[in-house]
């Protein structure tokens, strides 16, 4: 399967009243605030990845992942949230507050519109996240976890934001950037559809042939080996007589 089969459960409701709050507070925030969150959120998902071990496709394919490890991140991150908060690293929290929303949305089918509004909100905020991110690697002080300028847009899998055409991952972006995100999405699009094509007339003749010469086969070994237990059966009687 392409896609995971997600969870449902009644923890879904605290999941979505922690998302709407969330979804609240970026609503009242400006571009370059929302840029802070972007840029927090990749620092967090460069310190999961490299301190942790997290693995990366949580945060870019996560709808590809298997239920068990969503959970247990899911849970994780939590954990790491909340310790956060209290040693005072508003910060790492907010970061870590969107990975583990977006994969609340993963694993929680009545959220993923709402994943996919908290991407549309973050996009506001892309053009500043990626100059903080330029002015940071270029700085004596950057560090192996600062996120890269080229990192900045990405949005995981699945949650990305539609635009009018239906076409996803188009707010925020502008020019090339947009046409980019457009020929991926057209790609993904593509390949999902191969996935559940079902096959032709002349593949399923194909099939068929195929697998009538294995049963001609199995037939013919079966066969064998009957004629050959015979004759060994037969040379056993005829040495005892």
């Amino acid at each position: 399967m392409l896609f995971q089969t997600r969870i449902d459960s009644p923890g879904d409701y605290l999941a979505r009243r922690e998302m709407d709050r969330f979804l609240a507070r970026l609503e009242g925030c400006s571009d370059q605030q929302l840029g802070e969150v972007v840029f927090n959120a990749h620092v967090a998902r460069s310190r999961l990845i490299a301190n942790m071990g997290a693995p990366p496709r949580l945060f870019v394919s996560p709808f590809a992942a298997p239920a068990t490890l969503v959970r247990t991140w899911r849970k994780t991150l939590a954990v790491l949230r909340r310790k956060a908060k209290g040693e005072g690293d508003g910060g790492f929290a907010s970061g870590l507050d969107v990975w583990r929303l977006s994969l609340d949305a993963v694993a929680y089918p009545k959220l993923s519109d709402r994943g996919r509004r908290l991407w549309s909100l973050l996009a506001h905020g892309f053009a500043s996240a990626r100059e903080r991110a330029t002015a940071v690697s270029t700085s004596a002080s950057t560090s192996d976890q600062s996120p890269s300028p080229f990192e900045i847009e990405s949005i995981p899998s699945g949650l990305e934001p539609r635009d009018a055409h239906g076409y996803t991952g188009m707010l925020g972006l502008s020019g090339s950037a947009a046409l980019k995100r457009r020929e991926e999405s057209e790609k993904e699009a593509a390949e999902r559809a191969a996935v559940v094509q079902e096959p032709t007339w002349s593949e399923l003749v194909e099939r068929l042939a195929a697998l009538r010469e294995a049963l001609r086969l199995a037939r013919e070994r079966y066969a064998l080996g009957a004629g050959e237990q015979r004759r060994s059966s037969a040379e056993n009687e005829a040495a005892k007589g």
